[in-house]
């Protein structure tokens, strides 16, 4: 909540701090009203597991709006920096592929090595 807090006091104009800290909070405590009443709905039809695909799904979609209202991201245009991360594993998981090899034919233990 302190994250919550500066957030606001940095986003929002002094005279109308106050409404917004209510109405964040208050969604806080209706997100919870909400996860309380459909939890059991959910685990007794579905089982316990379909209360986290649940909520982490519609967190998820929630996210996607909040990044393109808020901060006016292009979930389309990004596409190349969504992509980069998993590039970049693919490259070094083959360089650090060839040095572990490279090290194991010179005498250093397996053990040693997959520890580095």
């Amino acid at each position: 909540m302190p994250a919550m807090n500066n957030i606001l006091s940095k986003w929002i104009p002094v005279s109308e701090r106050s409404r917004s800290l209510s109405l964040v909070y208050s969604g806080m405590y209706l997100g919870s009203v909400v996860g309380l009443a459909f939890s059991p709905f959910l685990i007794q039809n579905l089982g316990w597991p379909s209360v986290f695909y649940s909520f982490g799904s519609l967190g998820s979609i929630w996210f996607a709006f909040w990044l393109r209202k808020v901060l006016k991201f292009n979930l389309t245009e990004s596409g190349l920096l969504c992509v980069l991360p998993w590039l970049t594993m693919a490259i070094f998981a083959n360089i650090g592929g060839w040095i572990a090899d490279t090290l194991v034919s010179k005498g250093v233990s397996i053990t040693a090595v997959r520890k580095v």
